[in-house]
């Protein structure tokens, strides 16, 4: 008979490593200084989201320009006459109030302690704003400038 085979040998496996030996000696080296760097950057270091295993965000939303609003125009109270009716109401809106009496047109405006009323007379053929009056129901000491920019200001949100 013969002699069984011995068994094959094995290498004893290296002892495992001491983590806190290990950790301490990574620190020693270019551990430290790349942690300091890293934090005086902002933050800590994150593997990117797919090799987190999470799905990754979402991009973020592409930047438009945003376009300036053009300044507000104010009419000053001479632009207003001999004006159209259709440019009175871009610069000042609709009005509160419409009466006609050919050849005549009355438009009244109502905005806080404004009250504003327009006479548009017939003109070659057109009605053409003739004059207007600024009523004070408050007292409050509006001029004519603050009534109009007020009726533009509302005008300009609708």
């Amino acid at each position: 008979m013969s002699e069984p085979a011995p068994p094959p040998t094995r290498k004893p496996k290296p002892p495992e490593p001491d983590e806190p030996a290990l950790l301490k000696n990574f620190l020693k080296g270019i551990g430290l200084p790349a942690l300091l760097a890293l934090h005086a950057c902002g933050g800590a270091a994150t593997a990117p989201p797919a090799a987190q295993g999470g799905a990754s965000p979402a991009p973020p939303p592409p930047q438009t320009a945003s376009v300036p609003e053009p300044p507000l125009f104010v009419p000053r109270p001479a632009d207003l006459i001999d004006q159209s009716r259709e440019r009175v109401a871009e610069w000042l809106g609709r009005p509160n109030f419409v009466r006609r009496d050919p050849p005549a047109e009355f438009w009244r405006y109502r905005h806080g302690a404004c009250d504003l009323e327009l006479y548009f007379y017939e003109t070659a053929g057109a009605l053409r704003l003739d004059h207007f009056e600024r009523r004070l129901g408050d007292k409050s000491g509006a001029t004519d400038g603050d009534c109009l920019r007020v009726l533009a200001r509302r005008a300009a949100r609708r």
